[in-house]
């Protein structure tokens, strides 16, 4: 059986597709914080609409593929450790419920 295999490789996934779900907003976020000449007259949603006409809509994805780098490590071994520990608390103490999840998360 190669649960951990699976729980690494759900995590994995699950981090990429949440990062790059927001990724748009992170993108805006960078170039406002950055204050990038072409957008730092503009709030979020303006910038939200001024990246794809000047860049086009994979301009809002810039920057995506180095976080899916760093992201898809970091959430594949947080939820193989969550689930390992849910399973190794519920097992050596016998807690079950909301607790033992928030005690496997804080572990984590």
């Amino acid at each position: 059986d190669f649960y951990w295999l699976r729980s690494f490789l759900a995590g994995g996934i699950a981090g990429c597709c949440a990062k790059t779900t927001v990724a748009p907003l992170d993108r805006v976020k960078v170039l406002l914080q950055a204050h990038n000449h072409h957008y730092k007259h503009l709030g979020v949603f303006s910038a939200l609409r001024a990246v794809p006409q000047k860049e086009g809509y994979l301009g809002l994805y810039k920057g995506n593929g180095a976080m899916m780098i760093r992201i898809f490590p970091y959430g594949a071994i947080q939820f193989m450790a969550f689930e390992h520990y849910k399973t190794l608390i519920t097992t050596k103490l016998g807690v079950s419920g909301h607790v033992h999840r928030l005690m496997a998360g804080s572990m984590a």
